[in-house]
């Protein structure tokens, strides 16, 4: 498999103007729902992007935020930089408009901005779904080598519009990552600030306001002979279900995020205390038994007293996490950033990890003598599964045993493998149970 330096930046961009369909066709191509798409102009901040393969192609797909003319508040300016880049490296240009209303001075405008790219450029007409709307239509022309009519609503057009592409591109190798993983936690935190500090880019936008982040965005990077994928997600709120709608559709991408993962950056305001959404959070990740590793950010703002004290408040607030390591970090200063991951890379391999036989037979051998558990009718104990660590411990008895007994395991396996960053499960099982 090719290194990341060696694969093709092999990409078709999504450009136009607000609520031309960008993000609508950007998902019916994928097949898949993965930009959010609303009525409310500017839904697309970021720059999403997935590979697409047809006719034996693979490329990079990009839906772009929408084109401003003026583009003068922060996100506007944000969102054109991210874009600027963008239209620099595609292969192939997808400047679409709606056909419903032609063209605009925006179209106009964002036309003679292209004509300096390198990139193949096709204009996709929108939203055409009759032949009355084709013919209307038919005048529509930016002087672009390749014009295509397509409709996002019914998918007309889009077969035509992806046979342009591959015409004009070049095939790409997906990247094959060793380790997954997402930065997931309340806005404003320092998710977005982190995630391009990895990278070493501008690739989520970063802004003072909430919210900013609304699509989760995907990128890869390499360390130490690795390919990892890094996820940004929205942030979340506790009750998401009385949120905006734009925030709801966010809030899902966040959490579907966590299927798709095996390590869970859980990013925290280190400045200020811990809340009941933090809470809510780490309790969300215990649940779908993740690796973890706790992000303290903002670690420019706290001395090392403050830091004594935040730590003690995340003892009292987060116990469901006492095992997952936890890092200060500054996206600012870049203390700990060089950190984060090899912690990612020891709790992966936590959560993968397979005791030996040697090693299980040790801990058997260690249960029966065990002041605690030496004296109940033990039967056996075995490892069942990882990702993460399954155990099951059998005793010779009807009735079933206290918890307690597996939670006291699980806590002598930690002590024993380490396995950090990483949950414990130890099931509990009678004879009976068993047969």
């Amino acid at each position: 498999m090719p290194t990341l330096k060696e694969l093709k930046p092999s990409s078709a961009l999504l450009v136009g103007r607000v609520n031309v369909g960008k993000s609508t066709i950007f998902n019916r191509l994928l097949n898949r729902y993965q930009a959010i798409t609303s009525a409310e102009a500017g839904t697309t901040r970021d720059l999403n992007r997935s590979l697409l393969t047809w006719q034996g192609k693979t490329f990079w797909l990009i839906d772009s935020g929408g084109y401003h003319r003026s583009g003068k508040d922060l996100a506007n300016q944000a969102s054109r930089h991210l874009l600027q880049r963008a239209l620099n490296e595609a292969a192939v240009i997808l400047h679409l408009v709606d056909g419903q209303t032609g063209l605009t001075p925006e179209d106009r405008e964002l036309a003679r901005q292209l004509r300096s790219i390198k990139a193949h450029r096709i204009l996709v007409v929108n939203k055409i779904d009759s032949q009355n709307k084709r013919l209307v239509a038919t005048g529509i022309s930016l002087g672009y080598p390749d014009t295509i009519m397509v409709s996002a609503k019914n998918g007309s057009g889009l077969g035509d519009l992806l046979d342009l592409v591959v015409a004009h591109i070049e095939s790409t190798n997906e990247p094959s990552p060793s380790l997954r993983a997402a930065f997931i936690g309340q806005t404003n935190v320092g998710k977005s600030s982190l995630f391009n500090a990895l990278l070493k880019t501008d690739r989520s936008l970063v802004l003072p306001t909430p919210h900013t982040t609304r699509d989760r965005v995907h990128d890869f990077l390499e360390t130490s002979g690795l390919t990892i994928e890094l996820i940004d997600t929205a942030g979340l709120r506790r009750q998401h279900n009385l949120a905006p709608t734009l925030e709801k559709q966010s809030a899902k991408q966040s959490l579907n995020a966590l299927q798709r993962v095996e390590v869970a950056f859980i990013t925290i305001d280190g400045s200020v205390p811990p809340s009941w959404q933090d809470q809510h959070i780490a309790q969300q990740i215990t649940e779908v038994r993740l690796a973890a590793v706790i992000l303290l950010t903002k670690a420019d703002l706290v001395n090392k007293e403050e830091r004594l004290s935040a730590e003690k408040r995340l003892d009292h607030w987060m116990p469901m996490l006492s095992w997952a390591p936890r890092l200060w970090v500054s996206a600012v200063s870049g203390e700990g950033v060089n950190k984060i991951l090899p912690l990612a890379q020891a709790a992966s391999a936590s959560w993968h990890q397979q005791l030996t036989k040697s090693e299980l037979d040790n801990f058997w051998a260690f249960l029966k003598r065990n002041r605690t558990t030496g004296r109940l009718p033990l039967a056996d104990f075995a490892q069942t599964s990882i990702s993460p660590p399954t155990f099951k411990l059998t005793l010779k008895q009807k009735t079933n045993p206290p918890l307690a007994i597996g939670d006291w395991a699980a806590s002598q396996l930690r002590k024993k493998f380490s396995f950090l960053g990483s949950p414990i499960i130890v099931r509990m099982e009678t004879t009976r149970q068993a047969k």
